[in-house]
């Protein structure tokens, strides 16, 4: 099949990472991007592949009533949003059913609980990249290529209004900034990524700028969580959640979800950041060991849980050595892994039998994977929670809790 031609395409179905799908006239699979189940399409090949192919959809012939007007002049190019084109309600139905999909394995399952997201302006924490020729922005769909922008509607209205004052960081050196923005202009950082010799930058904001090479400022932190006299901060190059206001969501419903087991032993946290989970549980009245590899991380989560008067512990270990050195049998594990999930680490911890796991993932694939091994160490599935912590991309934040 040429990759030149145009196919009308029936879409039947809506892929997990945002794609219509479809299938030609020899039954190919065909997955087109800014298409939705119900419409007919005209659309062009871009990529074959042994099973099937992806395409990009040159026009819509007949629509379907979920799709709306996608407000981001850049989202047909853009890599970082693929639903903007799907009613926000609609999003919300595609991602619980990718979600019961990729785990009906363990059907009957427990019901499902779905936490929405305001759909744009909520992205506290952003990655820009600098183009070879200058530029910020993001990356094209599918490429390395860059899309330099003049705004983001995902960003908060803080990091929005001081959009164009980034361009001070458009200089040769620098490969990278990741933004953080808090719920006030003036509650800026920003870290560089690049040479380590780069000029003075000349700021008309009172920003709070890391520059390559140098430790976070555990004096400089922004205020990421306050709630019932516990104040969290986030630094910009230290992992944190994007989305604040759901991310207090996850924090009460692990809080309630485990509210019965501060008496039964330590919550061992694993892949524990700088204590997003960890401090609030803490504060909740459990006792907490906090596994992070990263040290900027663990100095943050130790200078947190000081300045917030919490016994939690941290330990400075990659998980793999915590699991090895340490005992978990009987005991509460979290884990929220990287993207990828934590594969054969799930097994590893499973034959030392805690209690009960409460894996947070934001891959559904990951997820559905080591799931699969959860069941066949006996455990079963008795909570599942979606959070959209990602609206108007393809990806979804989950909370699922295995018991024996």
């Amino acid at each position: 099949m040429s990759s030149s031609s145009a196919l009308i395409l029936n879409i039947t179905d809506l892929s997990s990472n945002g794609l219509g799908v479809g299938r030609s006239g020899d039954g190919l699979v065909v997955m087109v991007h800014n298409a939705l189940p119900g419409e007919t399409v005209r659309a062009r090949l871009t990529e074959q592949h042994k099973s099937y192919a992806v395409a990009v959809c040159l026009e819509v012939i007949t629509t379907s009533p979920q799709r709306v007007e996608a407000p981001c002049p850049y989202f047909s190019l853009c890599g970082g949003c693929q639903l903007q084109h799907l009613d926000y309600e609609a999003q919300i139905r595609a991602k619980a059913a990718w979600l019961l999909k990729a785990l009906r394995a363990f059907e009957p399952l427990p019901p499902l609980r779905i936490i929405p997201s305001q759909p744009f302006a909520y992205r506290h924490r952003l990655r820009l990249h600098r183009g070879i020729d200058g530029g910020l922005g993001f990356y094209v769909r599918s490429s390395r290529a860059l899309l330099p922008v003049d705004n983001c509607l995902l960003a908060v209205d803080s990091a929005r209004r001081s959009w164009e004052e980034l361009s001070v960081f458009d200089v040769p050196g620098i490969w990278e900034l990741e933004l953080l923005a808090g719920k006030e202009k003036e509650e800026l950082a920003v870290k560089i990524f690049g040479k380590n010799s780069l000029p003075p930058f000349s700021l008309n904001q009172p920003w709070r700028v890391s520059r390559p090479g140098e430790d976070p400022d555990l004096e400089q932190g922004i205020v990421c969580y306050q709630r019932d006299g516990l104040t969290m901060r986030a630094w910009p190059g230290v992992f944190s959640q994007v989305n604040w206001e759901v991310n207090e969501h996850l924090i009460s419903h692990l809080r309630s979800i485990l509210s019965s087991d501060w008496d039964k032993g330590p919550v061992v946290d694993l892949f524990a950041g700088s204590g997003n989970l960890s401090l609030p549980l803490a504060h909740a009245g459990a006792e907490v060991w906090a596994v992070e590899g990263d040290r900027h991380a663990c100095r943050i989560g130790r200078r947190l849980a000081l300045t917030n008067r919490l016994q939690c512990r941290f330990v400075n270990q990659p998980v793999s050595r915590f699991l090895q050195k340490n005992k978990i049998k009987g005991q509460t594990v979290i884990a929220d892994p990287p993207r990828s999930g934590m594969k054969d680490l799930t097994a590893v911890i499973l034959r030392q039998k805690p209690r009960l796991l409460v894996y947070i993932s934001c891959h559904i694939s990951a997820l559905a994977r080591d799931a699969q091994t959860a069941a066949a160490a006996g455990y079963v599935l008795t909570d599942l929670l979606l959070l959209d912590m990602f609206a108007q991309t393809s990806q979804a934040e989950c909370l699922a809790v295995f018991r024996m």
